[in-house]
Parts: structure tokens; C-alpha cells; sequence
């Protein structure tokens, strides 16, 4: 083999000009180009058209490789959801505390919905640069109503985690037309052996509780009480 065949045949497969240079966005850029579901290390250093071995700087695995996506789906459009939920809660609300937290409710409920097949693969955490203003907002004005910070901030994870929940939630629901536990229950309530047996449990799902339809409401209700229980511990 001469020198030119033996350089022709090391550079192919390369992009012209060169190795590609590539940083967490451009793998999330890339990742974002496939099917979460099929995707792998493998397809995404395929996407770039470089070697597998060059993620592993950035990210370790597939489970770390969804957690990126998921996080940027959730950051991308969470800004504007909250600036909109805002507005609408304090037209609305009188207490500006509660419509701040109800804002941020909303806007990480949607988020969460957003990430789609995702959602289990997310959490906020101190790398969710884009919530950090709305929290330090949100926060400001429990402090401005009295509350102090302790009592702020365990209220503030606590409507995230139900917001965050009733999120996944509706995903679950999105992807199989119903949420698991109104099929699992209305599943064995037609097994039950007469009609008159758990007759609160049917009330409740003849009701629809917990189905999609009645999503908004649960929603509701559930930030509500969030909202109630800290009213009550408000100076």
C-alpha cells in the first residue's frame, strides 16, 4: 500500500475538515433528532459521524443520554410556560404568593407533560439553570407574605413534587389512552362476584375519577390543598 492509499484509506468515514468537535448541545441537539425510545450511544455518535467513544466525555451511558434530553426538552419551553401560567394566576388570585405558586405548578406540570416518553428520566435539580428565576421569584414573594424561608421552601418542593407527579401522570395516560390505576381498578371491579360489593370504589370510578378527562380537575383539587394547608401556616 503506498503513503497517499494508506492516507485515503485512515481518513474515511471522516467529515471534510477535519474531526468534529463536539460538546453536550451538539449531542443533545443530535439526540433529540431520534426516537428516545430506540435511542442509543451507538445512533447518536452515528448522528454526529464520530466515534462512540467520543461521548463518554460528556455522558456515560444511555440512562445519562435520556436524562440530558429530557432536562433540555423540560428547560427549553418552561420559561414561557411560567411567564403565561403567571399572568393568567395573578389575574385571578388575589394573593400573590399563591398564584406564584400556582403559576409555577402549571409550568412544571406542562413541562413535564412536554418531555413525553421522557418524564421518568427527569428531575429538577441544581443543573436546571432555566427554573432558577421563577423559584427565586415564587420564593420572594412567600418571604414578602411572611413566611419564612424553612416554611417556603418545603412548601415549594411539595406542590413540585405533586406537579411533577400529576405530570407523569398524564403521560402515562397520553400513551395508553387511560391512567394504569382507573384501568387497573375498573379491571377489578368486573371481576368483582355481585354489584352490590365495593360499591364506594365503583361510585368513584363511574365518576370518572382519576381518568384523563377528569385531569384539570385532580390538578386542582390537588394544588388547592397544597394552597389551603400552607394559607394556614401564613403569618
Amino acid at each position: 500500500m503506498t503513503t497517499d492509499q494508506g492516507t485515503a484509506s485512515s481518513s474515511k468515514g471522516r467529515r471534510r475538515g477535519g474531526p468534529l468537535r463536539i460538546d453536550r448541545i451538539k449531542i443533545v441537539e443530535a439526540a433529540r433528532r431520534l426516537d428516545p425510545q430506540v435511542m442509543t450511544m451507538q445512533a447518536v455518535a452515528d448522528e454526529l459521524g464520530v466515534d462512540r467513544k467520543a461521548l463518554n466525555y460528556h455522558v456515560t451511558d444511555r440512562e445519562g443520554l435520556l436524562r440530558l434530553v429530557a432536562a433540555d426538552v423540560f428547560e427549553s419551553g418552561f420559561s414561557a410556560l411560567f411567564t403565561s401560567a403567571l399572568a393568567r394566576a395573578d389575574q385571578r388570585i388575589p394573593e400573590a404568593w399563591q398564584s406564584g405558586l400556582h403559576a409555577w405548578a402549571v409550568a412544571v406540570r406542562d413541562s413535564m407533560v412536554s418531555t413525553g416518553v421522557l418524564a421518568a428520566y427527569y428531575e429538577i435539580d441544581g443543573t436546571t439553570l432555566a427554573v432558577f428565576e421563577p423559584v427565586e421569584m415564587v420564593l420572594q414573594r412567600m418571604l414578602d407574605a411572611g413566611f419564612d424561608l424553612t416554611t417556603a421552601g418545603r412548601g415549594l418542593i411539595t406542590i413540585t413534587r405533586t406537579a411533577m407527579g400529576l405530570g407523569r401522570d398524564a403521560v402515562l395516560a397520553q400513551q395508553s389512552g387511560e391512567h394504569p390505576q382507573f384501568r387497573e381498578v375498573s379491571r377489578v371491579l368486573s371481576r368483582a362476584t355481585g354489584d352490590d360489593e365495593y360499591p364506594a370504589l365503583r361510585g368513584m370510578a363511574a365518576a370518572g375519577l382519576n381518568s384523563p378527562a377528569d385531569a384539570t380537575a385532580q390538578f386542582d383539587f390537588e394544588v388547592g390543598l397544597v394552597l389551603d394547608a400552607l394559607g394556614r401556616l401564613a403569618p
